[in-house]
C-alpha cells in the first residue's frame, strides 16, 4: 500500500495548485456519498503526501506513510522517538475525516494539542477540512468555544479533557449544553496510547462535587496514629500499598478514639478515617507520591512525574493526606459520573493508537482491547548504544558511582539526561552535584513550570539535566539544543556537531520501574533520527522496586524460600564497598523481578476492567436513557401511564410477605408509603377480604395514580407537564445515580474476601451489582410519581446551597430506607 502511494506522488508533484485542491474536493465528495474509506486511502494519502511539502515544507518517509497505513486498519502503531508520528498522523486522520463524521486526534497535553493543531493544520486545510483543539483553558460552563471546536472535521485534544466533557454532556440538562455528543464518536486516533489504556487502566475519571462533611474525625484520626508505633501497632506491605494494625494497635486505636469496639458496625466512621490515617503516614511518601504545592496537597504520576492538579485520592484518602501534612482539609466529594479511558475508548466505531512502546505489552493490547501492534522501522538506522545496567549494593553506592559518571560524560562535551525515579531521588542527586559544584538544570513536579525552558536546552553540549519521568513520554530533546535569546540558530547547529562527534545525548536511569516501557520511554529520549547516543541504568537492591516487591513474601513468590532482596544481600556480604556487581545471577535476578511485577500488574488491570465492565453497562444504560430525554421533549410525559403500573407493582410487590401475600404489616406499610410517596390510600373504600389480595391492590394504586395524573395534565397543560417532567426525571436519574455509583464502591471494597469463602469475587459483583441497578431503576420510576404528584407543593422551592429549583429531590435516602420491608 505505501509503494502504490509514493508511485503516485511524483505524479501530483507536477500538478498545480489549483488541481490538487481540486482532487481534494472530489475525495470529500466520494467519501460522504459513501464510497469505501479502503478505496479512497492511496489517492488521499498521495495528496496529503504532496499538501504536506507544498504547505509546511515538510516531506514524509517513506516509513510514515507505511505507519500511515497501518493506523488506517485500526492498530497501535510503534514509532521511535523522533520519527515523526505527528506527520505520520495527518494521512490517516484526513482520510477518515473525509466522510465529515469528525476525527479526534488524541494527544497527553494542551501544549501538543494546540501545537500540533496549529503546525498540522495547512494541511487538513488544503484538503478542505476545519481542524481546531480543545485545551484546558476554555471554560466548560461556557459550551459554544467547545462544541464548535468538536465540530470541526479534525479535533486536537488531550485525553483528559476529551473524557470530561464526554462525562459533563452525560450530565448535561438540555443538547444545548453538550459540546461533544452533537455527533456520534467515529474515529479516535490515540498518541502515547499504551500510557492511557495499560498505565492508566486503573485510573478512572471522575467527576464530582463536595459533601459537605467537616474535617474534624480526619484530624483526630491522624493524632492518633502518629502515637504508633511500626511494627509493634502496625506492619505496611509496600507492594499491596496497605497497612494491617496488629493486636495491641488496635487497642492503642481503640482507647485512643474512646469506643468500646472500634470492629463494630457503628464505629465504621472511626475504622475508616484511622485505616487512611495509616495509609497516608505508612505507605504514602511525600515528594514520591505527592508534593504539597501552595498548602495543598497535589498527586504525582507515578509513570509521567507530572503533577496532577484535579486529581483527587477517593474514599477519604486525600483528606487523611492533608491532615499529615497540616494544610486545609477539603471536604470529601461525592462521585456525579465516573469512567475510565479503556471504557470511553471503547465507545469509538474505530481506533488506532501511536506508541513509541508497545511492543513489549502486544499480548495484552491484543487480547483485552483487539489491537494489534506494528512495528514501523526507523528512517535512519538506530545507533544508540543500550549498555548493561551496572548493580551496586546500597542507594549511597549508586548514587556515589551516579555522580562519578556524570562528572565524565560532562568533562566529555556529551549532554547527560538523569531520569530519577522520584522527585525525592532527583533532590538528593542535584543537592550531591552541588557538593561537587556542578551546573545543572532540573525538572520535577516541584518546578514544571521550567520545563519548556530546562528540555530546549538539555541537548548543549556539557548540559546536565536531573529529571523525574517528565522527561521521558513525549519529550524531544535536540541535539546542540535549540536558538534562544543567548545563541543563534548557526550558535547551535556548531554545537549539534560537537554533540554528535562526542558521542551524542547519554540517558542514565537511577533504577528500573516497574514496566520495561517506561525504561524504554526513557532510553528513547536519546538517539533520535539516526543520532548518536548511549543509555544505561544504575541499580542498587536498596531501590524502590525491589523494596516493595523484593522485601515481602508475596504471591510473586512460591515455596518457603526466603525474600528475594535477603538472599541477594547474603550472597553480597563480602562484595567490595562501592564496586559494581559483576555477578550475572544477581542481575538476572532483578530482571526476572521486575518481569514478575509487570505480569502481575497486566492481572491486576484485567480483574480492574472486569469490575469496570459491569460498570460501563450499566452506566450506557442510564446515559442512553438520559440522551432519549434529551432529545425527545415528550418522551418522560409520554410514559408517565406506563410508569405508573410499574410502579404500581413495585410499591405493592415490596411490602408482600414470604408466601407473596399480604399481611397486616405489610398492609399497614404499603398504606404508609402510598400516603408519603403518592398522596393516595390504595385500601380505602376496599373490604377486608380485597386488601388481602396483591393483584387487586396493585390494579387500586395504579387507578388511583391515573387519576392523580390526569389532576396533573389537566392543571398544567402538555407542553408545562412535558417540560416539567423531563426535568424532573433528569434530576432524579442524576441524584439516583450518584447514590448508586457509591453503592457500587462500598460493594467493590469488600468483595475481596469473597475468595476466601471460595467464590468468585468478579462474579459476585457482577450479581450484587445487578440486584442493585434493578433496585436503582425502581427507585428512580417511584420518586419520578411521587415529585410529579406533589410538585405542586414545592414547585417554587429553591435548593439554597445550589441555586437548583429542583435540590429538594436530592433529599436523603433515609426516609426511603425506613419504608422499606
Amino acid at each position: 500500500m505505501a509503494g502504490r502511494v509514493l508511485r503516485l506522488v511524483p505524479q501530483l508533484n507536477k500538478e498545480s495548485e489549483a488541481a490538487l485542491r481540486d482532487r481534494a474536493a472530489a475525495l470529500r465528495v466520494r467519501a460522504r456519498s459513501g464510497e469505501p474509506l479502503d478505496r479512497l486511502l492511496v489517492e488521499t494519502f498521495a495528496v496529503v503526501f504532496e499538501a504536506a511539502r507544498r504547505t509546511i515544507g515538510l516531506t514524509p518517509f517513506p516509513s510514515q506513510v507505511m505507519g500511515a497505513a497501518a493506523l488506517h486498519r485500526g492498530v497501535v502503531v510503534e514509532m521511535k522517538t523522533g520519527e515523526g508520528k505527528t506527520l505520520t498522523a495527518t494521512m490517516p486522520v484526513a482520510l477518515n475525516a473525509l466522510a465529515g463524521k469528525g476525527v479526534h486526534v488524541v494527544t497527553v497535553n494542551d501544549y501538543l494539542a494546540s501545537r500540533d493543531a496549529e503546525t498540522m493544520g495547512p494541511i487538513y486545510r488544503f484538503m478542505g477540512l476545519g481542524v481546531a483543539a480543545v485545551t484546558e483553558e476554555m471554560d466548560p460552563d461556557e459550551p459554544t468555544e467547545r462544541k464548535q471546536a468538536y465540530a470541526a472535521d479534525v479535533t486536537y485534544v488531550t485525553n483528559h479533557e476529551l473524557v470530561f466533557d464526554y462525562l459533563r454532556d452525560n450530565l448535561a440538562m438540555s443538547l444545548e449544553e453538550q459540546v461533544l455528543l452533537h455527533r456520534p464518536l467515529h474515529f479516535a486516533l490515540v498518541d502515547e496510547v499504551d500510557f492511557l489504556l495499560l498505565d492508566e487502566a486503573r485510573t478512572p475519571l471522575i467527576i464530582s462535587d463536595p459533601t459537605g462533611d467537616e474535617p474534624g474525625l480526619c484530624l483526630q484520626a491522624r493524632d492518633i496514629v502518629a502515637r504508633l508505633q511500626p511494627g509493634r501497632h502496625f506492619k505496611v506491605d509496600h507492594r499491596a500499598r496497605q497497612v494491617s494494625p496488629t493486636e495491641s494497635g488496635w487497642t492503642a486505636m481503640q482507647r485512643a478514639a474512646g469506643v468500646s469496639n472500634l470492629a463494630s458496625d457503628s464505629s465504621r466512621e472511626w475504622q475508616h478515617a484511622l485505616y487512611n490515617a495509616l495509609l497516608a503516614r505508612a505507605v504514602y511518601e511525600r515528594d514520591v507520591d505527592y508534593i504539597v504545592d501552595e498548602d495543598k496537597v497535589v498527586l504525582v504520576d507515578e509513570f509521567t512525574g507530572r503533577i496532577s492538579p484535579d486529581k483527587r485520592m477517593a474514599d477519604g484518602l486525600h483528606q487523611a493526606l492533608e491532615a499529615k501534612e497540616d494544610v486545609e482539609v477539603r471536604p470529601e466529594d461525592r462521585t456525579l459520573a465516573k469512567t475510565s479511558y479503556q471504557n470511553y475508548f471503547r465507545l469509538y466505531p474505530r481506533l488506532a493508537g501511536m506508541t513509541g512502546t508497545a511492543w513489549t505489552a502486544r499480548e495484552e493490547l491484543v487480547n483485552v482491547y483487539g489491537l494489534q501492534v506494528v512495528v514501523v522501522p526507523t528512517h535512519e538506522p538506530m545507533i544508540r548504544i543500550d549498555h548493561q545496567p551496572v548493580v551496586y549494593r546500597s542507594l549511597e553506592e549508586k548514587h556515589a558511582a551516579l555522580v562519578g559518571e556524570i562528572e565524565r560524560l560532562h568533562a566529555a562535551g556529551r549532554p547527560v539526561l538523569v531520569g530519577s525515579t522520584s522527585v525525592k531521588e532527583s533532590e538528593q542527586l542535584s543537592a550531591r552535584l552541588d557538593e561537587r559544584s556542578l551546573i545543572h538544570a532540573m525538572l520535577n513536579a516541584k518546578n514544571h513550570r521550567k520545563e519548556a525552558a530546562v528540555i530546549a536546552q538539555a541537548g548543549r553540549s556539557g548540559a546536565v539535566t536531573i529529571s523525574t519521568n517528565m522527561a521521558g513520554r513525549g519529550v524531544d530533546i535536540m541535539l546542540g539544543g535549540l536558538p534562544d535569546a543567548d545563541r543563534d540558530a548557526t550558535a547551535c547547529a556548531e554545537d549539534r556537531a560537537l554533540v554528535r562527534a562526542a558521542g551524542g545525548l547519554a540517558v542514565l536511569g537511577t533504577g528500573l520501574h516497574e514496566s520495561r516501557r517506561i525504561d524504554d520511554q526513557l532510553r528513547g529520549r536519546s538517539g533520535r533520527q539516526g543520532d548518536p547516543g548511549s543509555s544505561r541504568f544504575f541499580l542498587s537492591l536498596d531501590d524502590p522496586i525491589y523494596r516493595q516487591f523484593g522485601e515481602t513474601e508475596h504471591r510473586l513468590q512460591t515455596g518457603p524460600e526466603p525474600p528475594l532482596l535477603t538472599r541477594l544481600r547474603a550472597r553480597l556480604v563480602a562484595h567490595p564497598p562501592g564496586q559494581p556487581v559483576r555477578d550475572r545471577s544477581v542481575l538476572e535476578a532483578l530482571r526476572q523481578l521486575q518481569r514478575k511485577v509487570e505480569v502481575e500488574s497486566e492481572a491486576i488491570r484485567k480483574d480492574v476492567l472486569k469490575y469496570d465492565l459491569v460498570i460501563e453497562e450499566q452506566r450506557q444504560q442510564v446515559f442512553a436513557w438520559r440522551v432519549e430525554l434529551l432529545g425527545d421533549t415528550r418522551a418522560a410525559a409520554t410514559r408517565l401511564d406506563e410508569l405508573a403500573a410499574s410502579a404500581a407493582e413495585a410499591i405493592v410487590s415490596r411490602h408482600l410477605a414470604r408466601e407473596r401475600a399480604l399481611d397486616a404489616d405489610g398492609l399497614t406499610r404499603l398504606r404508609e408509603e402510598a400516603a408519603v410517596r403518592f398522596g393516595i390510600d390504595p385500601t380505602e373504600g376496599l373490604a377486608d377480604h380485597e386488601t388481602a389480595h396483591p393483584d387487586r391492590l396493585v390494579r387500586e394504586v395504579e387507578r388511583r395514580l391515573d387519576e392523580r395524573l390526569a389532576v396533573l395534565r389537566s392543571e398544567l397543560g402538555a407542553e408545562e407537564l412535558e417540560e416539567l417532567a423531563r426535568q424532573v426525571l433528569l434530576s432524579i436519574i442524576d441524584a439516583r445515580w450518584t447514590d448508586h455509583l457509591g453503592e457500587l464502591e462500598r460493594v467493590d471494597e469488600g468483595i475481596g474476601l469473597r475468595s476466601y469463602a471460595e467464590l468468585d469475587p468478579a462474579l459476585e459483583f457482577r450479581r450484587e451489582a445487578s440486584v442493585l441497578f434493578d433496585d436503582l431503576v425502581e427507585c428512580i420510576h417511584l420518586e419520578f410519581l411521587e415529585a410529579l404528584l406533589t410538585a405542586q407543593v414545592v414547585e417554587d422551592e429553591v435548593d439554597e446551597e445550589s441555586g437548583d429549583p429542583l435540590g429538594w429531590l436530592r433529599e436523603s435516602r433515609s426516609r426511603r430506607r425506613a419504608l422499606k420491608r
